[in-house]
């Protein structure tokens, strides 16, 4: 179903594109390139005696073949999980909500890089937000939504979501949920990370828009520990 490869160089440029832009075409390709830097490249062919080439050509010729390029295999590991369980999707058109107004920028930056849209959404769906939120005071309407933790499980909320889910001018709905270190140690935690599960696996059931979600751990404090 799915195609991952570590490579440090190849001999037959050509045949390696043909052979790469033809797989690519029934299936996921994933492909990590090792010696990317010229002391990585150096190391790499006296590995394999193959030519490394420069991080820019590989990353135009990865994206004219069709195949999808990492740069760690943390990252390798993350793409392959996501490709077995989402399903293809229609066009790149994303509706982001996530909390921390900077987590979202950044990952706005990411998107944008990987050739995705955030479109505007619609005032109907920013005023559903504005109820169930209470306040947007400095609160990011547009796309993405600034959303905080405490904000899950309300019926308001609940009824936003399926707005956005329903939207037809995207084709993903992404939750960034980044979990800080101090919020782990607080006894609320548990629960706040059980309630956003819940309301995301109920919007999942209920919707027929594929949904990701995207959770890291930020440490702070003695949160680390």
């Amino acid at each position: 179903k799915i195609v991952a490869a570590y490579v440090e160089g190849v001999k037959n440029g050509r045949r390696f594109y043909r052979t790469l832009q033809e797989l690519s075409a029934v299936k996921p390709v994933v492909v990590l390139k090792g010696g990317i830097t010229k002391a990585g490249a150096s190391v790499a062919a006296s590995h394999t005696a193959s030519l490394a080439g420069s991080h820019g050509v590989w990353t135009s010729v990865l994206h004219q073949a069709g195949a999808i390029g990492v740069d760690t295999l943390d990252e390798m590991v993350d793409m392959l999980v996501t490709l077995q369980y989402m399903p293809g999707l229609e066009g790149k058109r994303l509706a982001m909500l996530g909390v921390g107004g900077g987590a979202g920028v950044l990952a706005t930056d990411d998107w944008d890089k990987a050739g995705f849209v955030l479109p505007e959404l619609p005032e109907q769906i920013r005023q559903a937000f504005r109820v169930a939120l209470g306040n947007d005071a400095g609160t990011i309407l547009s796309n993405p939504v600034d959303i905080p933790h405490l904000g899950f499980g309300h019926e308001a909320f609940g009824s936003a979501l399926r707005k956005i889910s329903d939207f037809g001018g995207i084709d993903l709905l992404v939750f960034h949920l980044p979990i800080r270190g101090i919020m782990l140690s607080l006894a609320v935690a548990p629960v706040l990370l059980d309630r956003e599960s819940e309301t995301i696996l109920k919007l999942h059931r209920e919707s027929g828009k594929p949904i990701a979600v995207v959770a890291h751990y930020m440490a702070t404090g003695e949160g680390w520990h």
